[in-house]
């Protein structure tokens, strides 16, 4: 019975919160105050801020970043985004890059988790992927945003600027290499893996920055692949 008190004194918090923020959007929309139309959005926080309550019980009940932590978090900032999106009326059609740049955030917060779980078991081994790929993503949600209110030349974007993501999340596989050698031997495999992924990433990034067509990629892959095997055959003898 005891261990039920701080779930319910939190559900009752977080009732009287939402109850509060709608007697005031009613009040000032009454008032004639509110420039909020979409009052109505505002239940769409309802899980914001139930995450934020239990973000901070997560906080206080345990050490280090967990994975329930990095699920509470997406848990505050994704609703909250939609929530804004619709109070401000914000056009859908411009502002969607957000959503994009809050995915991005997912992958670098999930790749801060360091529990023993095996969930931490997992991060730690493609740490370096996911901050390169979360890095990626949200630089190319941020190149979309710079699009939709032109702050960036549209031929520009599409054909050179979109390797510039490319290019970072395929520095994950070089990172994974330098991160695990000075953190123990690494296997020739694991080398290998690492370094035929980032190549086979950063090769479209390359042919975008440089305007090259994409159909050198097949073959550039082959000589890539080609080198990579004399590598193995050098290393071996």
């Amino acid at each position: 019975m005891a261990k039920n008190k701080p779930d319910r004194k939190g559900n009752s918090i977080t009732g009287a919160i939402i109850l509060i923020v709608l007697g005031l959007f009613l009040v000032l929309q009454r008032l004639g105050i509110s420039g909020f139309e979409n009052w109505w959005a505002i239940f769409i926080l309802i899980p914001a801020i139930s995450s934020t309550e239990n973000l901070v019980r997560e906080i206080r009940s345990r050490r280090g970043f967990h994975f329930a932590m990095a699920s509470t978090i997406l848990g505050i900032l994704f609703p909250t985004a939609v929530a804004f999106m619709f109070l401000f009326d914000l056009d859908w059609s411009l502002y969607w890059p957000i959503f994009i740049m809050l995915a991005g955030v997912s992958m670098i917060l999930t790749g801060f988790i360091n529990e023993d779980a095996p969930v931490g078991n997992f991060v730690q081994r493609y740490r370096p992927w996911l901050f390169s790929w979360g890095s990626g993503v949200i630089i190319f949600g941020i190149f979309y945003f710079m699009n939709n209110f032109h702050l960036a030349n549209l031929q520009l974007f599409e054909s050179r600027l979109l390797g510039v993501p490319i290019l970072i999340a395929s520095l994950g596989g070089i990172i994974s290499i330098l991160y695990a050698r000075q953190h123990g031997s690494v296997s020739k495999t694991f080398i290998l893996i690492n370094l035929i992924t980032s190549i086979f990433l950063a090769l479209p990034g390359i042919l975008a920055i440089l305007n090259l067509q994409l159909q050198l990629v097949g073959s550039l892959l082959i000589i890539a692949l080609g080198l990579l095997i004399i590598f193995g055959v050098v290393r071996k003898s």
